[in-house]
């Protein structure tokens, strides 16, 4: 199993770069996602980095930052739907942070 700051260094390192080049160079310029989603997607990719630092010192701190950055992707609704590739990297992003979130405590959001 896969720690928990390995797991969000992959996300930081990996999967955020890619879905922050399609918010960049598409998704806002084609009207698939407001301003205000791409802020949110901003704040979540903060608190994601922030979860990450914690990670080396209080895990359950970092958890309550992921459920944070979960939040804040949850409100992101775009305008249309997602092309195929970008709604899967999207996708991939929210799937790993909820694996790192206990089994116990995601049953109860």
């Amino acid at each position: 199993m896969t720690s928990l700051n390995e797991t969000l260094w992959e996300v930081i390192n990996n999967l955020i770069p890619l879905f922050q080049d399609d918010v960049d160079t598409f998704l806002t310029k084609e009207g698939y996602i407001s301003e205000e989603d791409r802020g949110k997607w901003n704040n979540a990719v903060r608190i994601i980095k922030e979860a990450y630092r914690k990670s080396f010192s209080s895990n359950s701190e970092a958890i309550e930052d992921v459920k944070k950055a979960l939040n804040e992707l949850a409100g992101i609704s775009p305008k249309k739907p997602l092309p195929p590739e970008m709604k899967t990297r999207f996708e991939e992003i929210r799937t790993y942070l909820s694996s790192v979130i206990p089994k116990e405590l995601s049953s109860t959001q």
